[in-house]
């Protein structure tokens, strides 16, 4: 059985005092955003062309804006959740200090589905800012861009997003700044020379700045979470490996790449090793099993087969499409 929420697109409230907009889940960001744009404000989630609301709430996807942003996890603030036996949950509410102990809308998020289908969603907005430049400048080794993106995680800056890129054009450093016109200004002034900068639109300040992962059936889109003191050594790692299209974001230790199939096994072993892990974005359809994408389960496991015998007892919910064949 599929229930699609393409019905649910109803923009419930936009309070813009409190700089919250609560929405159905079956809206696209896109719409969203331009819905509160017209008040000055945006949504801080970085998304893709069709995402919905409820669907980056199921995974708590990210892009490299998470380093001003955070995670829809940090910016959602209530959810209204129905179970696979009928059961509505109200989790939360449209202001910060609204919970009281443990707050249950936060297992549904990055649940992928699993637990039960999220129908209502409050998040934070931002205001717009006065101005946001994007700042790139090109590197000879990853030695060198890994210690220019410390310079600037560590000095007077804060940037919006710190990604390293592997292109076709060479590796290249890109940071992004938004904020007043005196402040965006001031950083500028104090990044090194011999970069590219340019002043963004609000339309390209929206949507994702990953690249188009590949859809060749002998490539797989991979995302490891790794300690930042380790993130280098797997960038190095994958591109010894023939991966292609490798994203770093630098203030984290978050990398992305296009990895042959037969080399995820041991870049996973690789990423595990140094304390983190590796799960899959995309990839061809005949490889998805739920160990491919997600690897191995972890010791919590038990805790999180509880979770989905407690919520769904039935295994209606997504049945076999997270960790474990949950």
């Amino acid at each position: 059985m599929l229930i699609s929420t393409e019905a649910l697109t109803e923009v419930v409230e936009h309070d813009e005092g409190n700089a919250t907009v609560t929405a159905e889940s079956g809206i696209a960001l896109s719409q969203l955003d331009e819905v509160v744009s017209t008040r000055g404000q945006f949504v801080p989630c970085e998304y893709s062309q069709g995402a919905t609301l409820g669907g980056i709430a199921a995974a708590n996807w990210s892009g490299a804006t998470r380093l001003r942003y955070g995670t829809p996890r940090d910016l959602i603030l209530g959810t209204h959740i129905a179970l696979s036996d009928g059961r509505l949950l109200k989790a939360g509410g449209k202001v910060v200090k609204n919970v009281s102990g443990y707050d249950l809308g936060k297992l549904f998020i990055g649940s992928h589905g699993t637990l039960g289908m999220l129908t209502q969603i409050t998040l934070r907005l931002r205001p717009h800012d006065e101005k946001s430049v994007l700042w790139t400048r090109s590197y000879a080794s990853w030695n060198e861009v890994s210690a220019a993106a410390f310079e600037i995680l560590n000095g007077a800056f804060e940037p919006t997003l710190l990604r390293a890129r592997d292109t076709d054009d060479g590796l290249m450093l890109d940071a992004r700044f938004d904020g007043g016109n005196a402040a965006v200004g001031a950083q500028m002034g104090r990044l090194p020379r011999g970069a590219q900068s340019r002043e963004l639109t609000l339309e390209e300040r929206r949507g994702e700045y990953s690249p188009t992962p590949k859809t060749d059936e002998n490539s797989a889109r991979v995302l490891a979470a790794l300690p930042l003191q380790s993130a280098l050594s797997f960038v190095q790692a994958a591109r010894e490996s023939s991966s292609e299209n490798i994203a770093w974001d630098c203030g984290f230790g978050f990398v992305r790449a296009d990895v042959l199939v037969r080399n995820v096994k041991s870049l996973r072993e690789f990423a595990e090793n140094c304390g983190g892990n590796l799960t899959i974005e995309s990839a061809p359809q005949n490889a998805k099993t739920p160990d491919f994408v997600w690897g191995a389960p972890s010791s919590d496991f038990v805790l999180q087969k509880r979770l989905k015998e407690k919520y769904d007892a039935r295994g209606l919910c997504a049945p076999g499409r997270f960790l474990g064949g949950l």
